[in-house]
């Protein structure tokens, strides 16, 4: 049995494995209101070859793969509870009330060496204070839905949040 994972870092935690998928909790608490993730990353990209279920991502077929960087405040009433089995995942959209300010960096070049980035956290709505904050750092944009390029490797440091 062979099984894509991308190499994923999040604020939360790991509540246990069902079978061969993760249950997760997303988020850590936090109710401050920054407006910049910094930080230093270098990125080796490779070939999607890894379509996840029913092969979904097929259309990547021949595509680099990317990595993916995202800040998320909320106001949830707990950690949000992801089953990658089962395909439930935190809804990031503009129409997700729940989610109070995003911002993201995805890249699909590889890089020879650290790179400064600067994430800009664009608030959705500056009037209610967010309960929690979800940053993920992932080698493969959709690893949770075990797409992706074996190989691909994201490294990161010094995750510095800003405030103007």
């Amino acid at each position: 049995m062979v099984k894509f994972a991308s190499g994923s870092l999040f604020t939360g935690k790991f509540v246990k494995l069902n079978g061969m998928n993760a249950l997760l909790d997303f988020g850590i608490p936090y109710t401050c209101r920054p407006t910049t993730l910094k930080g230093y990353y270098k990125y080796k990209t490779s070939p999607v070859t890894y379509f996840g279920k029913n092969d979904r991502f097929k259309f990547l077929d021949g595509t680099n793969d990317s990595c993916h960087i995202y800040v998320a405040l909320c106001d949830w009433t707990e950690p949000f509870h992801s089953d990658l089995g089962e395909e439930i995942f935190a809804d990031y959209s503009e129409k997700n009330s729940s989610i109070i300010a995003y911002g993201e960096l995805k890249n699909d070049r590889t890089m020879n060496n650290y790179e400064e980035f600067t994430i800009d956290i664009k608030y959705r709505d500056v009037t209610r204070t967010p309960k929690y904050i979800v940053i993920v750092a992932s080698s493969s944009k959709y690893g949770d839905y075990f797409a992706g390029g074996e190989g691909s490797t994201l490294w990161i440091d010094e995750f510095e949040l800003g405030f103007d």
